[in-house]
């Protein structure tokens, strides 16, 4: 506030004095802790109920380091009027926050966002264990998650979780002359952590650990890359090493200074400073993926980042006037609207590409990528199979990831044009494993897995097995099929479809819950898997399909009216059908507007994902609907793979 210039009595000089520096001082403890002049006044004035009255103190209180939550494949973002935004994935319907209001803080796990108001209560959007008992906890002053778990900490020092495990005791259990000052969950093991007021921290690290590490100045606790980091109240990170045999120590974090909020991946930690500029520390600085860039060391007037996927694929940065700036890391060829001269277009699935990721294939042979997970890089066939068998072309439906080990998914295997698999070996290099095959299906999301193999001779075999196969070699005993697909339920459920010439459905799954799904189908023309459901179009042109749960049924299996279809796609809450004539149906979720193909024309192939609809038009272009990947506006591309 400026000083008054006219001249006025004594008494008042003295009490604009005071309010000028009560004004002045709220604004510099404002700019300390990085929120807006608003959100400082929301931690020292009580709420009013939209009447005038007066509510009770709040209980939570915003802080930069817990606006920002990062999940498995998406993020959460509290912003400065206390609602969220999300980015990324909404396979478990985690990004249903439209509705929530005063967030005073936000924490991700792998299939859920929570949210913690300034009341005390929390909120939960997605798949969380124990989710009633979550939203009936009060008197919540801070959370944090990760994994499947998810921490409170009350008023009283009391540490509450989602999902109470014995081994977890000795970290939620405190003396009465011990207090708890923050939590923290471990993604990888997932465990709590708890940091106390004398310094010390508790954790579950594979095994209950207690650190004496003397951290009584430190407010925040967070992780990543095998470290355990401490945010103190003086904007300095202090820094644990919890895994003595990581790759490497992290270089730059001694250099940090005046941060008002850290996120951490696997292989970069990131430092927003006060003053809006962005620090960072690599464990790798001259590796090409993870190496510091220019680009993000010159953003200006930052307030948080954040990022999701294992290695931190993906990253999102959040201005101070409120602007969310997606840091799309692309390790393809180029954009997706450079795309030309298309046959076909797919999104690479699996734990390996835990981002967003397109392969297109052009009608010369050659491959088009775009995509967030360095993974795709593997994709680049060319230089392991030689240009001679690369310009044979790939069927790109044909591309999978599997061999799960439960966590993780190892390996990617491809058919090629000529009939044979391929599988990407320990030097990422390929190795043939099959010929004479027409078409691959393979298994996905459980710990067992195995590729399923159509031969010429209308055969099925299974190969590449991995873990308990309860059943599924039945498909081996099968004649006449024509085409192969595999269908994954949500409760842990697997199995293989194989459509027979006469146009009915042979099927076999571990815990027989597959069978009676198909058991009516006739006159199948071909069949379109999905994420947790499968699709049919009949010989009339009309479709059929296996459904997902009840509870994630939007509407994408309202396809009565649906004629003269051609091909089907289903993506994670939407389906789309493409007409004989070349024009498009889409029906579903259309939150982020992927329905909205009422438009296109002259298409000639299809793809659905998450929230995101592509098609291909006969002259080779690529039409886009909904949000592709991280495709907000403003964003910043940095294009690695177009220098490698």
């Amino acid at each position: 506030m400026k000083k008054r210039r006219n001249k006025i009595i004594a008494a008042a000089v003295m009490l604009a004095a005071l309010l000028s520096g009560a004004v002045t001082a709220a604004a510099a403890q404002a700019e300390q802790n990085g929120l807006t002049q608003t959100e400082q006044n929301e931690l020292t004035q009580p709420g009013q109920d939209g009447t005038g009255q007066e509510m009770r103190e709040n209980i939570a209180q915003p802080n930069p380091q817990t606006s920002y939550a990062s999940g498995k494949r998406h993020v959460a973002v509290r912003m400065q009027d206390g609602t969220v935004t999300t980015l990324g994935s909404n396979e478990y319907l985690q990004r249903d926050v439209d509705e929530w209001t005063d967030i005073a803080a936000v924490a991700a796990g792998a299939t859920f966002t929570a949210g913690l108001h300034y009341d005390g209560t929390v909120s939960v959007a997605g798949f969380a264990q124990r989710q009633d008992d979550v939203e009936r906890w009060s008197n919540i002053t801070r959370i944090a998650a990760a994994g499947e778990y998810l921490v409170g900490l009350t008023a009283d020092g009391e540490v509450k979780i989602n999902r109470y495990v014995d081994k977890f005791e000795p970290v939620l259990t405190c003396q009465e002359t011990e207090k708890v000052k923050a939590v923290m969950v471990m993604d990888q093991p997932q465990g709590p952590f708890v940091l106390l007021e004398d310094g010390r921290v508790r954790g579950w690290l594979g095994d209950y650990v207690e650190l004496d590490l003397g951290w009584t100045d430190v407010e925040y606790i967070t992780s990543g890359g095998g470290y355990l980091f401490g945010l103190t109240e003086k904007g300095t990170l202090r820094y644990e090493r919890l895994f003595k045999a990581t790759e490497a120590p992290f270089s730059g974090l001694e250099d940090f200074h005046d941060i008002v909020q850290v996120y951490a991946s696997e292989k970069t930690c990131y430092g927003v400073r006060s003053d809006g500029k962005i620090m960072q520390a690599q464990w790798d600085p001259a590796s090409l993926e993870y190496k510091i860039t220019a680009e993000i060391e010159e953003l200006e007037n930052v307030a948080g980042i954040i990022g999701s996927g294992y290695f931190g694929r993906a990253l999102a940065g959040v201005t101070k006037n409120g602007d969310v700036l997606p840091l799309v890391y692309n390790y393809g060829d180029g954009e997706l609207s450079e795309m030309k001269d298309l046959s076909s277009v797919s999104f690479l699935r699996g734990e390996l590409f835990d981002g967003f990721s397109v392969i297109g294939k052009g009608k010369d042979g050659k491959v088009h990528l775009y995509g967030t997970d360095a993974s795709i890089e593997y994709l680049r066939l060319s230089e392991y199979l030689g240009e001679s068998d690369y310009n044979t072309g790939i069927h790109f439906e044909n591309i999978m990831c599997s061999h799960s080990n439960g966590s993780f998914c190892e390996e990617i295997l491809f058919l090629d044009e000529n009939g044979g698999v391929w599988v990407q070996t320990d030097s990422h290099g390929y190795q043939k494993i099959s010929d004479n095959v027409r078409q691959i299906a393979g298994s996905r999301g459980l710990a067992s897995s195995y590729i399923a193999e159509l031969k010429n001779d209308n055969t099925i075999d299974i190969v590449y097995t991995y873990g308990e196969l309860p059943n599924i070699s039945e498909a081996e005993s099968w004649t006449d099929i024509t085409q192969v697909a595999t269908w994954l339920s949500r409760e842990q459920d697997s199995g293989i479809l194989g459509l027979r010439s006469d146009g009915t459905v042979a099927g076999v799954s571990f815990h027989g819950g597959l069978e009676s799904k198909i058991a009516d189908w006739e006159d199948i023309e071909a069949l379109f898997p999905g994420e947790y459901a499968v699709g049919a179009i009949r010989r009339d042109g009309t479709a059929e399909f296996i459904q997902d749960l009840e509870m994630y049924n939007f509407g994408q299996y309202n396809t009565s009216s649906w004629r003269d279809l051609k091909q089907l796609a289903l993506g994670t809450f939407h389906t789309v059908g493409l007409k004989e004539d070349g024009t498009v149906y889409a029906t579903g979720r259309n939150d982020f507007g992927q329905c909205e193909v009422t438009g296109w024309t002259d298409v000639t192939y299809v793809a659905a994902g998450e929230n995101c609809t592509l098609g291909v038009r006969e002259d080779g272009t690529l039409l886009i609907a909904g949000e592709a990947g991280w495709e907000t506006e403003p964003r910043l591309v940095f294009a690695f793979g177009q220098n490698s």
